[in-house]
């Protein structure tokens, strides 16, 4: 989500500053040290500090009142616990830290697989809101989520590995409201006159809406990357009487009183997100307009939910993303296309199926040909002023020697990690500071990577059919794959590897750089290009 909003508040009269932040410091210190045992209140702390009004005509922004008290609260309950273990502790000050094991990266995957299917915790997304076609939206989970019928995710309860909707912490949809009930209690008065398929209108019938709704806070206006929207909570009554919208057998089989409000019908007409609002359920609405599409994310806390569940709700809120344009198919297009900035994918590597493979791209990059499988060009051809090429293939065999290739072929199978790294690095033809094969693992594929640079002189290399090598040719074929020579390296021309097995298909990810380039060129040519590869497990 961007700047403009953090939905710990939506209170936009106030921003913290780091003023702020040191004087909660000092706070939460003098607790640790003994000396201020008080409770932490956002009076009392924010008193302490000068927080600047916000213009009334500046864009709302992050981190606004209720920001302060949610993290006043959790730095009394860190310190409470903190203090309460210090004269436990008995771990000397300069113990080594535990290592980590950093989990691989996972590809953002799709929301609403089965109901109840634990979600591992990563980055999911949306790109349809019932049944109308958006950007892809993100929003990044932690441990517990589940998938929640079919427009939502639901936090689980004491049991994380299933989802439980009687003992679940809450739930977020994603819905495209289609009527408003003018009295959330009292169905019967029908729904809200006016149009609610613009965000002023949504908005406007939401907030007017009868029912007993309380502590209904101003809505506010946000952006998420440049879509705009408003947001607001509220919540509903402690107590409902005379409010009989609880179905029999409704899936939440708890001791109620039969009574809830209903807000909204969906498009889908389905309901889910007007849902069932029970007795103190907690709800933060996110409206935005997509692109014409009136889309509401809403967050539900049941009522009782605690400080943390209060706070990862936010975070979940705040991790909010809309990408305009979602990773495309890279095409072999015929000739030197150029290519928008942007995330891109394969899922056939020289003709072979392979899971989607990912590269984020920033500008420059063309696609030159067809003629070598998944390869792009940095600016163009070198004496386009171009860097560098990288390029995917899958190995078939490796010549001997790249400077002689009527030598033939390495006698070893290459269909292996192994056996592939043995061929190149036993063959011949010159190259230089070659590095030792290192292990590396992308999303879980396990591969290794190394680099070479071609011989300065290949006056006596031959060609293909062994013929003598033109000025300005570059010669030096390593490898072939299905559909060809993956390339010719010219005289000093440097080479990263990146060779994966990929479910028994082995892949290269190689970048060449072209010569007379600086190693800051390859720096920035090609380390963020082949540190965004992704690799997307079914």
């Amino acid at each position: 989500m961007s700047d403009d909003l953090d939905l710990r508040g939506i209170d936009s009269r106030y921003e913290p500053n780091p003023q702020f932040r040191a004087a909660l410091h000092r706070r939460v210190a003098a607790i640790l040290d003994g000396i201020d045992l008080d409770v932490v209140t956002d009076q009392r702390d924010l008193a302490t500090v000068d927080l600047e009004p916000a213009s009334a005509n500046s864009a709302p922004s992050r981190n606004r009142r209720l920001v302060a008290q949610v993290i006043l609260a959790a730095a009394a309950v860190v310190a409470i616990a903190l203090v309460a273990s210090r004269d436990d502790d008995s771990t000397p000050a300069d113990q080594p830290a535990p290592s980590v094991t950093v989990p691989p990266t996972t590809p953002p995957r799709a929301l609403f697989g089965t109901p109840g299917q634990l979600l591992a915790p990563g980055t999911y997304f949306v790109e349809e809101v019932d049944g109308t076609p958006t950007p892809r939206i993100f929003i990044t989970v932690g441990a517990g989520w589940s998938n929640f019928l079919d427009e939502g995710i639901g936090k689980n309860g004491p049991t994380p590995e299933k989802y439980s909707p009687e003992d679940d912490v809450g739930f977020i949809t994603f819905s495209r409201p289609a009527k408003v009930y003018v009295d959330a209690c009292d169905l019967s008065e029908g729904f809200y006159p006016g149009p609610v398929t613009t965000l002023d209108g949504l908005v406007t019938a939401l907030m007017e809406q009868q029912g007993g709704w309380v502590d209904v806070t101003a809505a506010s206006d946000i952006s998420i990357d440049g879509y705009p929207g408003k947001a607001f909570q509220r919540t509903v009554p402690a107590v409902l009487s005379n409010c009989p919208n609880f179905p029999p057998g409704h899936m939440r089989d708890r001791e109620l009183d039969g009574n809830a409000l209903r807000s909204w019908w969906n498009e889908s007409e389905d309901n889910i997100g007007g849902y069932y609002y029970e007795p103190g359920q907690v709800e933060t609405l996110v409206v935005l307009d997509i692109d014409g599409t009136v889309v509401v994310i809403n967050a539900n806390l049941w009522m009782g939910s605690s400080a943390s569940d209060r706070a990862e709700f936010a975070d979940l809120l705040d991790s909010i993303r809309i990408d305009p344009t979602p990773p495309r198919p890279l095409l072999n297009y015929d000739g030197q296309v150029s290519l928008d900035p942007g995330t891109y994918y394969i899922d056939e590597v020289d003709g072979t199926p392979t899971p989607r493979i990912f590269a984020t791209l920033d500008s420059g990059w063309k696609d030159p040909d067809t003629r070598t499988g998944w390869s792009l060009a940095k600016g163009g051809k070198p004496d386009e002023g171009g860097i560098g090429l990288m390029t995917i293939g899958n190995p078939v065999r490796v010549f001997s020697d790249a400077c002689h290739p009527t030598d033939g072929f390495h006698p070893g199978p290459v269909t292996t990690v192994d056996g592939f790294i043995t061929a190149l690095m036993e063959q011949e033809g010159g190259w230089v500071d070659v590095t030792a094969p290192s292990d590396i693992s992308i999303d879980g594929y396990a591969g290794k990577a190394f680099q070479r640079t071609a011989s300065a002189d290949m006056s006596d290399c031959t060609t293909r059919d062994g013929g003598p090598i033109d000025s300005g040719q570059a010669p030096f074929p390593s490898w072939e794959s299905a559909v060809g020579i993956n390339g010719r390296y010219a005289p000093g021309q440097i080479e990263t590897l990146r060779v994966i097995d990929i479910d028994g298909t082995v892949v290269v990810i190689f970048t060449e750089l072209f010569p007379g380039q600086s190693p800051a060129a390859m720096a920035d040519f090609a380390d963020p290009v082949l540190d965004s590869i992704r690799i997307d497990r079914p």
